[in-house]
């Protein structure tokens, strides 16, 4: 018979010779679509990650081996040092602190391997979907000078210098009493709350700029004032928000003429008054129809960079743990059986916590054997001679 998918992979699990984060690993070599992706999967695939999880796993054991013998032979005249439970107490603490940077990692991992999320919001005919084909470098959303043509959330994956991006073109933000269209507006605010990355673009037609102070302000035409409030809700939930956002002053091949080149650069502001004080926003200044993008592509990758890149060693180290959920909801569980350890009177407890520990860093690799904390415990302190 013909071998079914994964087949070959499944009797090297069963056989011993992949564990599940190798065999994980593998499947993520062959979907990699970047570099970098291929970069994080091999690592998993060739046991650099099951190393690290191994020794943590095996410390645990010695742990439980140590709190098993003082448990039973706690009343026994043998060779015994009284800080042996201090011992290991100290030592479920640095392998705490060890999870912890694990987890502390910025859901990295996770990110590079499924793509980093742009949420793209902006007013109808804004251009959020002449943005979306100029990234994407195809005609992937339907441009139409037609108010609200995009209604639901456009996906579209896309290799950023070297990164993997999932873009999302999104309806447009306006009051409406059209009940598709407030779907499409409340999907749209859900895209951006999942986004790594928020993108928020303006029609640079609709504003007035300042070529001396290089600002732009929300024109003061009545029929704008809906749009312009709708824009200053999304700035203010932005702001409050800790997700990274860009602003973005699209069509600037219609107003920019006779002022500096090229059209995407930095050093513009939006300006904004309010009751408690003006303010000015950076913004990016484009235009999609000339495919003006450099600084705004730029300041993403660059964003991109920060959240996911493994050579960023001074903000997440140099090592990803984590590249699925499993891992991290089984690693949270672990360390809150750490917590744990020191909260319980009775040494029969505080060992049960390790066990579970144990159990949960195993079920990330696929190797669970409670015959090894006997084993161990053989070894360390020679019962039986």
């Amino acid at each position: 018979r013909a071998a079914g998918p994964g087949e070959f992979s499944k009797q090297a699990l069963f056989n011993g010779r992949l564990d599940l984060l190798e065999l994980e690993g593998l499947a993520d070599v062959i979907n990699a679509e970047t570099e970098l992706q291929k970069d994080q999967a091999l690592n998993q695939m060739t046991g650099q990650t099951s190393s690290v999880l191994e020794a943590l796993r095996k410390q645990l054991i010695k742990c439980i081996a140590h709190g098993e013998a003082f448990i039973d032979f706690e009343e026994d005249e043998i060779d015994v040092q009284k800080d042996l439970i201090h011992s290991v107490a100290r030592d479920v603490r640095e392998i705490a602190t060890q999870i912890e940077g694990f987890l502390n990692d910025h859901n990295r991992g996770e990110i590079l391997r499924d793509g980093f999320k742009i949420s793209i919001l902006g007013s109808p005919n804004s251009g959020k979907s002449s943005l979306l084909n100029v990234i994407s470098r195809r005609d992937a959303a339907i441009v139409s000078d037609i108010p609200g043509t995009t209604r639901d959330v456009i996906r579209v994956n896309a290799n950023l210098a070297g990164y993997p991006v999932i873009l999302e073109d999104t309806a447009g933000l306006r009051e409406t009493e059209d009940i598709i269209e407030k779907e499409g507006i409340k999907r749209a605010l859900s895209s951006s709350q999942e986004a790594n990355l928020t993108i928020l673009i303006m029609d640079g037609n609709k504003m007035t700029f300042d070529t001396e102070t290089r600002e732009f302000k929300f024109s003061q035409s009545l029929s704008l004032a809906s749009e312009q409030e709708v824009y200053k809700n999304m700035i203010t939930m932005l702001n409050e928000s800790s997700q990274p956002f860009l602003i973005l002053v699209n069509k600037a091949d219609l107003f920019e003429e006779g002022t500096e080149q090229p059209f995407s650069r930095d050093g513009f502001f939006l300006y904004q008054s309010k009751d408690n004080g003006d303010t000015k926003i950076p913004v990016v200044v484009i235009s999609c129809k000339e495919e003006q993008l450099g600084t705004f592509l730029d300041n993403i990758r660059d964003t991109i960079q920060d959240t996911i890149d493994p050579s960023n060693e001074s903000i997440y180290g140099n090592s990803t743990i984590i590249t699925r959920h499993r891992h991290r909801e089984l690693l949270q569980e672990c360390l809150t059986s750490l917590y744990r350890f020191d909260s319980h009177p009775s040494i029969d407890m505080c060992v049960e916590e390790l066990r579970y520990a144990v159990d949960r860093i195993g079920k990330i690799t696929g190797r669970i054997d409670v015959e090894e904390i006997l084993d161990k415990l053989f070894q360390d302190f020679c019962i039986g001679k």
